[in-house]
């Protein structure tokens, strides 16, 4: 599945986005496999830009401005929580995840990080994020 154009990466990291959900892609059926049965929520295949609000208090809810927010790529979401590479260093555990709509629109989210993964050779970190009460 092709990476639309994001004019907020460079070439360079355009194409080592595509790389690595590429190779995504290929281990994906063998993980379904293996831990579908036991997910509480189907995972679906999603690419797309997202937001990242990382509040710096508990209550603080997503600002309307979001320009200037680091962002991120999904590649798997559900009900449960999202998959994404980014190439912020997220420090904070608590935050909002922003799925930018096709309406222009954004859908925010609140969430816990649960998965922090450096990729081998790569600028761009492997994140997981838990919705709501899923973590």
């Amino acid at each position: 599945m092709p990476v639309v154009s994001m004019p907020q990466f460079n070439d360079r990291e355009h194409r080592s986005l595509e790389r690595i959900l590429d190779g995504f892609d290929k281990i994906q059926n063998r993980a379904d496999s293996q831990y579908g049965r036991v997910r509480k929520h189907d995972r679906k295949p999603y690419r797309g830009l997202i937001s990242i609000y990382l509040p710096p208090n508990a209550t603080d809810t997503p600002p309307k401005d979001y320009q200037d927010l680091p962002i991120g790529w999904a590649y798997s979401l559900s009900l449960g929580g999202i998959g994404f590479l980014s190439l912020e260093v997220l420090e904070s555990y608590q935050l909002w995840i922003g799925l930018h709509l096709p309406t222009g629109n954004i859908k925010w989210m609140n969430g816990l990080l649960v998965r922090r993964r450096e990729i081998p050779e790569e600028r761009f970190l492997d994140y997981g994020v838990a919705f709501g009460n899923n973590h």
